[in-house]
């Protein structure tokens, strides 16, 4: 397993954006990447420093937290936004269809559902 520290997560297309070498002084807001030992996204933290929730003693307070599911191929077939109490938020699952995937949001506090099919980037 290994972690990986960036500058931000997007989340939408699931990807680290502008990893930070090792030894280097962090961002107050910066993102933590956890891979599996075949190198596959399992979970990723967005964290906050010094703007710390009310009632939180930690500095390095995490923001948010996204969950994933991968194949044995490293494509993801399941993410998930979690809040503060560890409770889902958000289930989105993945279709791979070609150079095409579907991506399927269910929202469970409102049992809304909803999807979209883009392209894959070469």
């Amino acid at each position: 397993m290994s972690i990986r520290f960036f500058r931000q997560w997007n989340w939408e297309f699931d990807f680290g954006v502008d990893q930070l070498p090792s030894g280097v002084q962090i961002s107050k807001t910066h993102a933590v990447g956890f891979y599996d030992r075949w190198d596959h996204i399992y979970r990723v933290e967005i964290r906050s420093n010094g703007e710390a929730r009310a009632g939180d003693k930690n500095e390095n307070t995490v923001v948010d937290v996204y969950d994933y599911f991968c194949a044995r191929d490293g494509r993801i077939l399941q993410k998930r936004s979690i809040d503060e109490h560890g409770v889902v938020q958000l289930i989105v699952d993945f279709e791979y269809s070609g150079s095409d995937v579907t991506e399927i949001a269910w929202w469970p506090d409102s049992n809304v559902c909803k999807q979209i099919r883009r392209s894959l980037p070469n």
